[in-house]
């Protein structure tokens, strides 16, 4: 049988101290503003410039999320997160990085406007080396892809 070992209470604070001190924050976001420049079905980057360092454990939790539509009627979007090291790409430049987690697609949004939630986790990260966190996105048919205002990133180290 093994034994769970649980910290006696002077030490209960230190614990909880080294555990927060694992949570991650994001630094250098820049929303994103007037994305319509596509008007190809081809993939490019949102530009968001998120940027963050792994400190603990090289592993972290990635979900961004907002709202999405197309500019043309009957066609839709497709979005995935994207990471690299250097410098992080621009708004509309080519796709870089690696693509990594949940693929948010919706064929038949076109105009209306539809939230959307795309999700991965990174692990092997090498502790102390800044990497960029992005969207890569396409419009299906044709139009462009539009972002609202509400798009938010959370990246936690775990």
């Amino acid at each position: 049988m093994s034994v769970i070992p649980f910290p006696t209470p002077n030490e209960l604070g230190s614990k909880l101290q080294s555990l927060a001190s694992r949570a991650l924050s994001a630094s250098n976001i820049t929303a994103p503003t007037g994305i319509t420049d596509s008007v190809v079905a081809t993939n490019y980057m949102v530009g968001l410039g998120v940027l963050l360092t792994p400190q603990v454990t090289g592993s972290v939790d990635i979900t961004i999320s907002g709202n999405v539509s197309n500019t043309t009627g009957s066609d839709g979007a497709q979005l995935q997160i994207a990471y690299g090291t250097g410098t992080a790409p621009a708004k509309n430049a080519a796709v870089a990085g690696t693509l990594v987690g949940s693929i948010f697609t919706d064929s038949t949004s076109g105009t209306t406007v539809l939230p959307f939630v795309c999700r991965a986790v990174l692990t092997g990260l090498t502790l102390g080396q800044t990497i960029w966190i992005d969207l890569a996105q396409q419009a299906l048919v044709g139009g462009a892809v539009v972002f609202g205002v509400n798009i938010c990133v959370v990246a936690n180290e775990f």
